[in-house]
């Protein structure tokens, strides 16, 4: 079965520590545990303020899942019962587009490419 590359953004402040055991690891071993998809990958965007300091703009986990319509709702459904932050949402390819939808909301965000 072909997997689906999806990033998951979560916006804010959030440290690779924090990433990794508040989301990252719980995501890895739900999705293993329910053969929905993995985990590939993870990383942050950092972003300079007046001073010139560095601070996480933003977090990005990088899954592979199978049967997108499905497992995209049970990720949905796990990242809430995680505590994503209000504004988080996912990234995919469908249609040739690249697709935007809100973690927190049902709404699906007009195409971005």
């Amino acid at each position: 079965m072909e997997a689906t590359l999806v990033e998951i953004v979560l916006p804010g402040q959030i440290a690779p520590g924090e990433r990794g055991r508040c989301f990252e690891d719980p995501l890895r071993e739900f999705m293993t545990s329910s053969g929905i998809g993995s985990v590939g990958g993870a990383g942050s965007t950092l972003g300079l303020d007046a001073g010139d300091r560095q601070f996480v703009q933003y977090c990005s986990i990088w899954i592979d899942l199978f049967d997108l319509s499905r497992s995209l709702e049970l990720v949905r459904e796990q990242l809430r019962k995680l505590g994503a932050p209000d504004g988080s949402y996912f990234e995919y390819p469908a249609a040739g587009r690249l697709q935007t939808v809100m973690v927190w909301s049902e709404a699906t965000l007009p195409e971005t490419i």
